[in-house]
């Protein structure tokens, strides 16, 4: 915690300079000491005294300026957007009505900006409209429930036989919203009632999740809900992130990546759902139904003569792999080189790729190995190729990458060589230039480390394919 207020405004006026020129002037509570949170309530009494708003005018938001309104205490460090004179309004989306709180100075476009922090629907994507609850609840014929459970099978609260009469009846229930425009000019008072509309249809998901805990496997399977705004050129990966969102929002305790989830079209014996392909692609349309899940299992990590289990799931990425084990064993990432399999089989590269793209599944052996870098061999390979009748002689000049670690022997450094060129079926090879080292012939070099030969970082060797 900072020593003083005066310490801590130019923290966190560092940390947050961006956001402070975009959102007006900071203020700075202190807190009484020794604490390290405050309530919603006594924060208020606090801005009263400095700046003299009395608390029923104030609305504090935490993180976000258009989040929803804090309920939580709020944590020393936190950064809480004020503002002032606001009054609730009802959101209704696909059945179910949300509170937004809103100002009479507030635009659409302000509206919009607030919708996308509480449903996480995107503002270009939004058509909003005005309409009287009480009129719509007579244009459908029974009482629309404060919030409507969506079942699709449940015919007495039919969410489309609302969407028609929404959509049906004539001019005075529904006015598209302006987005320049303020609450003020349109009338939109407290406990005023607002519909979203979203292009697209709705999909039916059905998520479930397996975790492994000290207790052993923990099972996780949501009732199913619907997805809305769904495009028919809409990716499987779009339809991903949209997922990861609403597990977050049914259970907030719950927080995944859209690179963990596996989608499919049937149970998890099916195949998966590829991500750069459409919802047209795979014939999924209005009322379509996905199984969405994430699985953990348990891979072993080789290190120093023993094994170690590590809980990941398919999603995890190679650096987040490398932060489990600098939890287990100590190691920090930078210092980690990561093999699938076999000590000398290919590096496993940090680059965003994950568990899924290496085939590393339950029991996978991943063998880890320290301070490695990479060398360079140069090679080239003698093709044959058939033109017309005739047989043409090419030479393709490739490099490839090894990686070794300083006190490798020479014999080590070989035998890594070695296993590369065999596997792309070069078996027979000679060294022509790179090093001493390697090409000298004799027993006392090959005991040599590569530290001791001068061997460092991009340094390059040159082999060429021997005839036999």
């Amino acid at each position: 915690m900072p020593s003083s207020a005066d310490d801590y405004r130019v923290s966190a006026m560092t940390m947050n300079e961006q956001l402070l020129k975009n959102y007006g002037d900071f203020i700075t509570i202190e807190l009484e000491e020794g604490a390290s949170a405050i309530s919603v309530a006594a924060l208020k009494y606090k801005i009263e005294q400095k700046i003299g708003i009395s608390p029923e005018r104030i609305t504090l938001r935490c993180k976000k300026p258009y989040a929803i309104p804090c309920s939580d205490d709020i944590l020393h460090d936190e950064i809480v957007f004020l503002s002032l004179d606001e009054y609730k309004i009802f959101v209704w989306y696909y059945g179910k009505k949300y509170s937004v709180w809103m100002n009479s100075a507030d635009t659409m476009s302000v509206l919009k900006k607030k919708i996308h922090g509480v449903i996480n629907i995107d503002p270009a994507r939004q058509t909003l409209y005005q309409f009287d609850l009480a009129e719509l609840e007579s244009a459908v014929g029974e009482k629309i429930n404060e919030r409507v459970l969506i079942d699709a099978t449940d015919e007495k609260q039919d969410l489309r036989k609302i969407e028609r009469a929404m959509r049906n009846v004539n001019g005075a229930l529904f006015d598209e919203v302006d987005s320049h425009k303020t609450m003020t000019e349109y009338g939109i008072e407290e406990k005023a009632n607002i519909y979203v509309s979203v292009d697209g249809f709705e999909i039916l998901v059905q998520y479930e999740e397996e975790k492994i805990g000290k207790n052993g496997v923990v099972k996780l399977k949501s009732n199913p809900y619907y997805i809305y705004g769904v495009n028919a050129t809409d990716t499987v990966a779009t339809l991903k992130r949209t997922i990861a969102n609403q597990v977050h929002n049914f259970h907030p305790s719950r927080t995944i990546s859209a690179y963990e989830l596996t989608v499919r079209l049937g149970s998890h014996y099916d195949i998966a759902l590829e991500d750069n392909k459409t919802m047209k692609d795979y014939g999924i349309g209005r009322l379509g139904t996905v199984y969405a899940s994430t699985f953990e299992f348990e891979i072993c990590v080789w290190y120093g003569g023993k094994l170690y289990t590590i809980v990941v799931n398919k999603g995890n990425t190679v650096q987040t792999l490398k932060q489990k084990i600098k939890g287990i064993i100590g190691i920090p990432p930078e210092r980690q080189t990561l093999r699938r399999n076999l000590p000398t089989a290919k590096v496993l590269e940090d680059n965003k790729k994950t568990m899924e793209f290496y085939v590393i599944e339950k029991g996978t052996i991943v063998f880890l190995a320290l301070d490695e870098f990479v060398i360079h061999v140069n090679y080239s390979l003698e093709q044959t190729h058939k033109k017309g009748l005739k047989l043409k002689e090419l030479k393709k000049e490739n490099t490839r990458n090894v990686w070794v670690n300083s006190e490798d022997t020479v014999e080590v450094l070989k035998h890594k060589i070695d296993a590369m060129m065999a596997w792309i079926g070069l078996f027979h090879y000679e060294f022509i230039s790179g090093h001493e080292c390697l090409t000298a012939s004799g027993g006392d070099e090959n005991v040599k480390t590569v530290k001791q030969c001068g061997i460092k970082q991009g340094h390059t060797f040159k082999v060429k394919e021997m005839k036999l």
